[in-house]
């Protein structure tokens, strides 16, 4: 009977994976990104589904009889702990790379570091003036 609550966490962390990477981007207004919601959604809730993930897979492995050899999982183990932890300086506030940060996103920082750089140089050529 530890079948059924190691795949219906597995569902629910792939379900919860993808709400937070694919909702904010299609259903919340422009004004969102950049607030602290903003960074949990992208970086906290992603690895923490991540982490739900690997839990659920484990027990449902065990209860199939079959569990991941020590090498593998304690693998995964740190790699999740690594993501864990870059994903707080994600929350912090820290700009990260492309697998942590959907396409939706680094193109608004583009997009806005673009504006920026506009801004900065229209304004050094009106004080030159």
């Amino acid at each position: 009977m530890d079948i059924l609550p190691g795949l219906l966490g597995m569902v629910l962390a792939v379900a919860c994976l993808w709400w937070s990477w694919f909702f904010p981007a299609h259903l919340v207004g422009a004004d969102w990104y950049g607030t602290f919601m903003s960074r949990v959604f992208l970086y906290l809730i992603p690895s923490m589904a991540l982490l739900w993930l690997f839990v659920a897979a484990d027990s449902f492995l065990d209860a199939l009889g079959t569990p991941w050899p020590n090498p593998v999982f304690d693998t995964g183990a740190v790699v999740l702990f690594l993501v864990l932890l870059l994903s707080f300086v994600g929350i912090l506030g820290v700009p990260l790379p492309a697998p942590w940060a959907p396409r939706w996103m680094r193109e608004r920082r583009a997009r806005n570091k673009r504006t920026r750089r506009e801004l900065r140089t229209k304004g050094t050529a009106h004080d030159a003036d």
